[in-house]
């Protein structure tokens, strides 16, 4: 049996992909650390990769070097000997949504009797998961669709969302009907869809202004990105539809504020955090996305879309479009009592803090 010790003299080890709080896809992962940070006397965080960070003193960040160019090799020699040089200076390890690090350290922290805690958010089940499953003493993750492994070591805690900064801000009556859709630029997000869509409304001439907030997570989608703008062009909607490239995280909560409402068609069959961070803004989300049901509870008729169907989200947008300022309003309240309640940092790292200390 693992024993952390007492949260007052508790040291933690987090293990993720990204240190850097500028990030488009990753940046939130900071205020993760941050708010951890006042949970224990110390933190030391080994990264893959290390940008822009600000982080409380009692934090230390190992990087394996992709900033650098590092290879494969090297990153696999500095995580041994990072965790066993460290030994001493963490009792539990936190890894972040890569299950290989639980997999390939899982042994060495078994061995060191550090209790092994896994956060994954994902509904793709790789043999890397199973191995790592073996190790863990316990999975977390946000809902029960976002980990499709049967496991007794799983618990579902909601997301981590900032309530602070993800905050509303009230529109001016009369302002430009707004659709955002933040994230990146992959196939998997479904673009093509909501592109087909917005021709559909352009073509009953109803105005309307778009953002595509995000760029290519991935070298391999640069060519998806140029397609997109190429069918945003064919359509006629290059002035309608603007693609912003990749923004900072923490400057995304500007777009969703100026929106009417905020369109995410992900097929990962997890719960997209950009759908919660525009809730958080008391923005109206319609999603595709089934994991949302019970959060939208009586918006569902208006709020879920059927998947890749472009006329069904036309009329959802369509029927958003005419309503008042005030009806809106009203939905994103509703919406961001729900996320406060459910899916706020402050509930997330009260949930960790407990998993990580228990003796259990």
């Amino acid at each position: 049996m693992a024993d952390c010790g007492t949260k007052e003299r508790m040291k933690l080890l987090i293990i993720t992909q990204k240190a850097d709080k500028n990030d488009s896809v990753l940046g939130f992962f900071h205020a993760w650390i941050a708010g951890l940070a006042g949970k224990f006397e110390k933190v030391s965080v080994i990264c893959l990769e290390q940008g822009e960070h600000q982080l409380p003193k009692n934090v230390s960040v190992y990087s394996l070097g992709k900033e650098s160019g590092a290879s494969r090799l090297t990153y696999l020699v500095r995580f041994y000997r990072h965790i066993i040089t460290l030994r001493k200076e963490y009792d539990c390890v936190l890894v972040h949504m890569n299950p290989e690090y639980v997999a390939l350290g899982g042994l060495v922290w078994r061995a060191l009797h550090k209790r092994v805690v896994l956060w994954y958010a994902h509904k793709s089940v790789t043999p890397w998961l199973h191995l790592a499953e073996k190790f863990a003493h316990v999975v977390v993750s946000a809902s029960k669709e976002s980990f499709r492994l049967p496991s007794r070591k799983t618990q579902f805690i909601g997301h981590g969302i900032d309530v602070t900064l993800f905050s509303p801000e009230k529109r001016p009556l009369g302002a430009d009907f707004r659709i955002v859709s933040v994230g990146r630029i992959s196939p998997v997000k479904d673009y093509e869809t909501l592109i087909a869509a917005l021709a559909l409304l352009a073509n009953e001439r109803i105005q309307f202004h778009a953002l595509i907030v995000g760029g290519p997570g991935q070298p391999d989608n640069e060519q998806y990105a140029l397609r997109l703008k190429k069918i945003v062009q064919d359509s006629g909607l290059t002035d309608a539809v603007r693609f912003t490239g990749p923004v900072p995280h923490g400057e995304t909560v500007a777009y969703y504020r100026q929106a009417s409402v905020c369109v995410n068609l992900s097929r990962t069959g997890s719960m997209d955090k950009a759908v919660l961070e525009s809730m958080a803004c008391a923005v109206p989300a319609i999603t595709s996305n089934e994991a949302f049901v019970p959060l939208l509870s009586s918006h569902k008729e208006l709020l879920l879309a059927v998947p890749q169907d472009a006329r069904d989200l036309a009329e959802k947008l369509k029927r958003l479009h005419a309503m008042k300022l005030g009806e809106l309003q009203a939905i994103g309240d509703a919406l961001r009592a729900k996320v406060k309640s459910s899916h706020s940092l402050a509930r997330l790292l009260e949930n960790l803090t407990t998993t990580l200390t228990s003796r259990v």
